[in-house]
């Protein structure tokens, strides 16, 4: 945080100590710079508020909650009235009107049994004033938010035409626009997987793997030529002896 032109450091620390017959006790410290600032520590919420009003945090911290109830459409109008409420500062004439009362009350009470009849008629005087005033305030909230409502339902209405040029998109074919560079990044996969495929297969086809396919024939080849050389083999054989016994003849 940035105070007086200079970067301030706020560091929380919040222990537990679970004693052994005693409830739990937490331990709550607050370090600016690396210094402790004790003072701090008791009135911590009063100063958050001054740094970041609680009816501000719904327009800048989210939780699962929050951002399912602004991602539902049937919530998300409420949520936003909500927010936009605490950054007009609507909710404070409320809080204002009841605090007012709680005051009045208190104020009477204390203003019997101390002060005369015209020091609490001179109190009633101002707090009728103070009443006045919040109700020209509440007149202006009114006003506003009714223009407020107003823009809501115009925002309903344009997330409405959103959706239905969404679904009027998708149904002429913008999906598939969409997804082009998807589908051209498969493409370029598929394209690679082939040539990878193509130069395996060439490389099988260069090797002894379609000598490998025709193995039986090979073999068969083989017996037929063994088989032939051996009855050429006994043919020389007969031959030879026929022309010695004609010649033992003769």
């Amino acid at each position: 945080r940035r105070e007086d032109g200079k970067d301030r450091r706020y560091v929380l620390t919040r222990q537990w100590k679970v004693p052994l017959y005693d409830p739990p006790k937490e331990i709550f410290t607050v370090t600016v710079d690396g210094e402790t600032r004790t003072d701090l520590v008791a009135s911590w919420p009063e100063y958050v508020e001054q740094i970041l009003p609680e009816s501000l945090a719904g327009l800048s911290i989210f939780d699962g909650e929050r951002i399912e109830a602004l991602a539902d459409p049937a919530t998300s109008t409420e949520a936003l009235r909500s927010s936009l409420y605490g950054l007009l500062g609507l909710d404070i004439v409320q809080r204002l009107r009841r605090d007012l009362a709680d005051f009045r009350q208190k104020t009477l009470k204390e203003e019997t049994e101390t002060r005369d009849a015209d020091g609490l008629a001179s109190e009633n005087q101002a707090l009728d004033s103070a009443e006045e005033a919040l109700n020209k305030a509440q007149s202006v909230v009114e006003h506003t938010e009714e223009h407020l409502e107003r823009s809501l339902k115009d925002l309903e209405i344009a997330n409405h035409d959103l959706a239905t040029a969404k679904d009027v998109f998708a149904v002429s074919g913008g999906d598939l626009y969409t997804q082009r560079e998807q589908i051209l990044k498969e493409q370029a996969a598929c394209k690679e997987r082939f040539e990878s495929a193509n130069a395996t297969a060439l490389g099988l086809a260069s090797s002894a793997l379609p000598l490998q396919l025709v193995r039986p024939l090979l073999e068969e080849v083989a017996q037929v030529g063994a088989q032939t050389r051996v009855l050429e083999e006994a043919d020389l054989l007969l031959r030879s002896h026929k022309e010695r016994d004609e010649r033992l003849l003769h």
